[in-house]
């Protein structure tokens, strides 16, 4: 069964948007792809 549920997310059955991010902070949400390119390039 989980290994059914790793596939079935591998092939994008989470790949979801929803409005949560905005609402709770007033800011457009980003793919957690860009955070982290962002987050690595990062000065400091």
């Amino acid at each position: 069964m989980l290994a059914g549920m790793d596939r079935a997310i591998a092939q994008g059955a989470e790949d979801r948007i929803t409005d949560t991010v905005r609402r709770l902070t007033g800011r457009p949400p980003h793919s957690f792809r860009a955070v982290a390119e962002r987050e690595l390039t990062a000065d400091g």
